[in-house]
């Protein structure tokens, strides 16, 4: 029974980090609560000390200063590249964060999550503001797509201007998203919020609403533009094999539509290899079956043997963020009308 739901756990962390997250920090949150609320300070300390060990080699790099970098350290650079990955902490969090507000604190585990709120918002900002950062100088190319688009079009990962146009209003999104996380984050911290006036602060934090919404709508807005990548190069991979079949079987060669399928192929053969490659790190070797006549047993299914191409992935983490978002949107409306109706009663 354990190893069935760790491997459920390890096939949802390799196939769907966003989902395994969103169980894992929950989880996490619900049994740290207490500590959490007691040693708030030590862990603004740690996740602020993590966040260091990102920014400031990447500002060495950036500067020419040094070059230096915790992701060549063992153990330790694993750990500051998931601190940094959006997908593993910040949007998981930030998921949490926004359904405490949908349901009632009688439920113990909501009461628990909803004691520490204001410390998970401290808490969540530093791994977003690494990774922010992060995609700002690593995904500044974007704005290629609107200064010159013919340009940024060959690079092998543009298959699809409309894709490559998603991508791109999404990054743009990801900056105003950026200012107004900075200024709710901010003012999240006590020595900040308590210069202000309470009512100013609340109408402040009504603006995570609008970061919510956001939030969702870049998630989704990357995954379909990976989607409609994939539907593309499939076309084109069947427009190319067609092309060439044809030219092969007439004898003919060269030819504009031959040159074209030539630059196709081309194109998606370097993309491949990129993919390749970056995957092909760390993964082990299949093992040889055994020569000999020994008795073969017939293998039990294993989840990890299930393999979900990008195509599919994407379909299904975008039909993950409708059915998160969808129901976060249900469960607050719901919970709005109720203490609607709660206060109509006691003015009664």
């Amino acid at each position: 029974m354990i190893s069935a739901a760790l491997e459920v756990l390890n096939f949802l962390f390799k196939n769907f980090t966003f989902l395994f997250s969103l169980i894992f920090y929950t989880i996490l949150a619900i049994a740290l609560s207490k500590s959490i609320k007691k040693n708030e300070r030590i862990y603004y300390w740690v996740c602020g000390i993590i966040s260091a060990m990102f920014i400031i080699p990447m500002i060495g790099r950036w500067t020419g200063w040094f070059s230096f970098s915790f992701y060549s350290v063992p153990i330790v650079g694993n750990f500051v590249s998931e601190f940094s990955s959006f997908a593993y902490i910040g949007h998981a969090l930030f998921v949490i964060i926004m359904y405490m507000g949908a349901f009632s604190t009688k439920h113990k585990p909501v009461a628990r999550l909803m004691s520490i709120r204001k410390h998970l918002s401290i808490i969540v900002g530093f791994p977003v503001f690494v990774h922010m950062l992060k995609r700002i100088f690593t995904a500044i190319h974007a704005f290629g797509f609107f200064t010159d688009r013919e340009a940024y079009m060959e690079s092998p990962r543009n298959v699809s201007e409309l894709a490559a146009g998603i991508s791109s209003v999404v990054f743009i999104l990801g900056l105003v998203m950026f200012v107004l996380f900075l200024v709710l984050w901010i003012t999240s911290f006590d020595s900040v919020r308590l210069k202000m006036k309470a009512k100013k602060w609340k109408q402040l934090q009504r603006w995570s609403y609008g970061l919510y919404a956001m939030l969702f709508i870049q998630a989704f807005g990357l995954q379909l533009s990976s989607y409609i990548n994939q539907c593309e190069r499939e076309k084109m991979a069947a427009q190319t094999e067609q092309v060439l079949t044809t030219h092969n079987v007439g004898g003919e060669r060269g030819g504009d539509k031959a040159n074209i399928a030539m630059a196709d192929a081309q194109k998606l053969q370097s993309h491949d290899r990129q993919e390749s490659m970056q995957a092909g790190k760390g993964q082990p070797q299949a093992k040889q079956a055994p020569k000999g006549g020994h008795r073969h047993h017939p293998k039990r299914f294993s989840l990890s043997e299930v393999q979900i191409d990008r195509k599919t992935g994407s379909l299904i983490k975008m039909l993950i963020l409708l059915a998160v978002y969808g129901s976060y949107l249900f469960f607050r409306i719901r919970k709005a009308k109720r203490d609607k109706e709660k206060r109509a009663k006691r003015q009664k």
